[in-house]
């Protein structure tokens, strides 16, 4: 299934601070038929809707944005809610929904299903079968990130090669044929650097990612022109990859908070891009 931009932009409308939840609801575009779907997080003015199974239903996709959207969903003894809103964004697994007047009783029913899912997955086990599972899931992510790390090097590798043949020069041909060369002699070592970092974050779950590099103002004029770039570059990188995986970044900040029982966001989670 074809993807679709976040927004018109790609770029985050949301202004207040997001909570995770998960809670079970339905969904209806306009006067079509509501749809299976579970709220992941919110916030004062916005849901993000996901679907379940392989991703936004065909049902889904015509929604533009603007569109008038109902969420409803039930909460036990707490009673039914239903948010009005309009479509802000279509993501490839799910939907964020701009909700101007979000009832009161719906924001506490949606933070109460967040306490819920932060509690820790190992909850009644003891404390050698917590380690055993979490364990468990450390060795199914890294082999997932191993598969990961194959594809970028060779994406990498082809990527370099296309641009190589697209310039008409020799000298800047050459260029990215030494690049190329140059990241798969470094490969060894960019992978064990990587995996040595990982490890470390989560032997240490909840740390901070490392300091930022960002200059400070009162530095700015002992700052090396070509570094601040680079950390302007980088900076960029990182929150074009976050937006562009947002909603399966949500949900494995949310999976492995609850995995070790304390909130993860970006400056915490040891598989973010920032780290």
């Amino acid at each position: 299934m074809a993807q679709h931009s976040s927004s018109r932009d790609g770029k985050e409308k949301r202004r207040h601070a997001r909570q995770s939840t998960s809670q079970p609801a339905r969904i209806r575009f306009g006067e079509d038929a509501a749809l299976p779907a579970e709220i992941r997080d919110f916030c004062e003015t916005g849901l993000y809707v996901a679907f379940p199974g392989d991703g936004t239903p065909d049902a889904a996709l015509p929604a533009l944005t603007g569109t008038p959207v109902q969420v409803e969903f039930a909460v036990a003894h707490s009673g039914v809610f239903l948010c009005h809103g309009r479509v802000a964004r279509i993501a490839p697994d799910g939907v964020g929904v701009l909700v101007s007047a979000m009832p009161e009783g719906a924001l506490q029913a949606l933070r109460g299903a967040g306490r819920r899912l932060a509690r820790p997955l190992g909850s009644g086990l003891s404390a050698q079968q917590a380690q055993a599972l979490l364990l468990e899931c450390i060795g199914v992510f890294q082999g997932t990130i191993e598969a990961a790390m194959r594809d970028f090097f060779q994406q990498a590798v082809e990527r370099l090669g296309e641009a190589s043949q697209d310039e008409p020069f020799f000298l800047e041909r050459s260029r990215y044929d030494y690049a190329i060369q140059d990241l798969l002699q470094q490969r060894s070592r960019i992978e064990n650097a990587f995996f040595a970092a990982l490890r470390d974050r989560i032997q240490q779950p909840g740390a901070s990612a490392a300091p930022s590099r960002a200059p400070m103002a009162s530095r700015l004029a002992l700052v090396e022109e070509d570094e601040f770039e680079d950390w302007l570059n980088l900076s960029a990188v990182i929150k074009q990859i976050e937006q562009d995986i947002l909603a399966p970044l949500n949900d494995v900040e949310q999976r492995y908070g609850r995995l070790i029982g304390m909130s993860v966001d970006r400056k915490s989670n040891p598989f973010g891009p920032e780290a």
